[in-house]
C-alpha cells in the first residue's frame, strides 16, 4: 500500500503540473499568437507524437516491460539498435505523409524543410519518453516527475517566449519547440546519470525481442494516433486558416474533458472488470455493465462540453484573449471529436479482461474508420454547419457502433461454445 502511495503522489503532481501549464499556455497563446499562425502550429505539433505513439511505441513498451536494475545501457542499446533503425525509417515515411497531407489536403503553406523539423522533434520526444520509461522501471518516481515538469514547463513557455522575443511567427514557435525538446531530453539524461554510469556491465534483456514488441504495438498505436488527431486535421480541410486557429484553441481547451473522464472511468472500472471476471462473473453481465459505464461517460462528457460553452462569456478575458472570442463556435465540435475516443477504452478494458486482445485492436480499427468516414464525408462539402454538427455529436454513433460490435463478437463466441458442446 505504501509503495502504491509513493507512486501515486508524483503521478498526481505530474498531472496537476501539466494541467496548470496547459491552461497558462492557452491563455498566453491566445494573447500572443494570431489564429492563422496558431492553426498551422497546432497542426504541426500534433504530429510530434508520431514516434512515441506509433512507430517507436513498441520500443518504449519493451523498455517498460524488460528493463531491470541489473540492465546495462550499453548492452541494451546494441540490442535495441536494429529495431530502432527500422522504426526510424517508418517514421521518416510517416512524417513525409503528414507534410504531403498538410500541403495538399489541408492547404497549409508548409515547405519540405518542415519534414526535417518534424523528424527531429519526433526523435527527441521519443528519446525523452524512453528516459521516462527507464526512470519508471527503476521506480525513481520523483525523478520522473522532475523530468515531466521540465517537459511541461518548457513545452508551454519556451515557444511562447521565442514568439514574444522574435515575433509571433511560425518559425520562432518552431525554434522554441525544438529548444523545449532539447531541454526535456537533457533533463532526462541528467536524471539517468546513475544508470548511464553502469557502462557496459549488467545484462541485456532477452525476454521479448524489440522488433516483436514494435510489431505488436504498431496497429494499436496508429489507430489511436489517427483517432486522436483526425478531428483537427479534417477541420483544417474544411476551414480557412483563421477558423482552423479557433478550432485548435477550442481543442486545447476542451481536451481536458475527455482526458479526465477517460482517466477517472478507467481507474474506476478497469480493476473491477478483471476481478469480477476472475471470480466467475458472466461475460454478458460484464458487457452490460461496460455498456452502461461507457454511456455514462459519453453523457457526462457532452454535459461538461455544453457547460464550458455556456461559461464561455466568463472565460473570455480572464482565460482567453478577446480576439479568440469566435472559438466558441467550435467548442462543441472540437470537444466532441475528442470525446468520441473515450468509449473505446471502456470496451477494450472489457475485451482485455475476457482475454480477447485482438478484438480490442479490431474494435479500434472499425471505430476509427467509421469516424474518419463520417468526418471525412462532411469535410468534403462547403457546409460548415454539417461538419460542426457531425463532430459535436460524433461520440453517439461511435458508442452505438462499438456497443453493437462487442455484442456481436461476444454473442458469436457464445454460440460457437454451445456448438462445440
Amino acid at each position: 500500500m505504501m509503495s502504491r502511495r509513493l507512486h501515486l503522489l508524483p503521478l498526481l503532481a505530474t498531472q496537476a503540473t501539466g494541467l496548470l501549464c496547459g491552461l497558462l499556455g492557452l491563455s498566453l497563446a491566445s494573447t500572443l499568437i494570431a489564429p492563422e499562425v496558431l492553426g498551422t502550429y497546432g497542426l504541426l505539433i500534433s504530429a510530434h507524437t508520431l514516434a512515441a505513439f506509433v512507430t517507436h511505441q513498441g520500443l518504449i513498451r519493451h523498455v517498460q516491460r524488460t528493463w531491470t536494475a541489473s540492465s546495462s545501457i550499453g548492452r541494451y542499446s546494441r540490442q535495441l539498435f536494429p529495431a530502432l533503425s527500422r522504426s526510424t525509417a517508418w517514421l521518416a515515411i510517416g512524417t513525409g505523409i503528414v507534410i504531403i497531407y498538410l500541403r495538399h489536403g489541408a492547404g497549409v503553406d508548409v515547405g519540405w524543410s518542415w519534414w526535417a523539423w518534424l523528424l527531429a522533434v519526433n526523435i527527441m520526444a521519443f528519446a525523452a519518453h524512453v528516459g521516462h520509461a527507464l526512470l519508471q522501471a527503476e521506480q525513481r518516481y520523483w525523478a520522473d516527475f522532475a523530468v515531466s515538469s521540465v517537459g511541461s514547463l518548457t513545452r508551454t513557455f519556451l515557444p511562447l517566449s521565442f514568439a514574444w522575443l522574435a515575433g509571433a511567427e511560425l518559425g520562432s514557435l518552431a525554434v522554441g519547440f525544438i529548444a523545449h525538446n532539447a531541454l526535456w531530453l537533457g533533463a532526462a539524461a541528467v536524471a539517468l546519470l546513475p544508470i548511464l554510469r553502469r557502462g557496459i556491465s549488467g545484462s541485456a534483456s532477452e525476454e521479448v525481442e524489440p522488433a516483436d514488441a514494435m510489431k505488436a504495438f504498431l496497429g494499436v498505436g496508429i489507430t489511436g494516433w489517427i483517432a486522436q488527431n483526425a478531428p483537427r486535421w479534417l477541420a483544417a480541410n474544411v476551414l480557412d486558416a483563421e477558423n482552423t486557429g479557433y478550432f485548435i484553441l477550442a481543442s486545447n481547451l476542451t481536451i481536458v474533458v475527455p482526458a479526465a473522464i477517460s482517466a477517472i472511468g478507467n481507474a474506476y472500472t478497469f480493476p473491477s472488470l478483471f476481478a469480477d471476471h476472475r471470480t466467475g462473473s458472466d461475460a454478458d453481465a460484464l458487457r452490460h455493465r461496460t455498456q452502461r459505464d461507457a454511456a455514462m461517460a459519453v453523457l457526462a462528457g457532452q454535459v461538461a462540453l455544453v457547460a464550458i460553452a455556456g461559461l464561455w462569456p466568463w472565460l473570455v478575458g480572464p482565460l482567453v484573449s478577446i480576439r479568440y472570442d469566435s472559438a466558441v463556435n467550435w467548442l462543441l465540435a472540437a470537444g466532441g471529436g475528442t470525446l468520441a475516443t473515450v468509449s473505446a477504452s471502456f470496451y477494450c478494458n472489457l475485451l482485455l479482461a475476457l482475454g480477447r486482445e485482438r478484438d480490442c485492436l479490431r474494435l479500434m480499427v472499425f471505430s476509427t474508420a467509421a469516424r474518419l468516414l463520417i468526418l471525412g464525408t462532411c469535410s468534403l462539402g462547403t457546409d460548415l454547419g454539417l461538419f460542426s454538427f457531425a463532430s459535436a455529436t460524433l461520440a453517439l454513433p461511435t458508442y452505438l457502433l462499438e456497443s453493437w460490435l462487442v455484442r456481436r463478437w461476444l454473442g458469436a463466441r457464445k454460440q460457437n461454445g454451445r456448438g462445440k458442446d
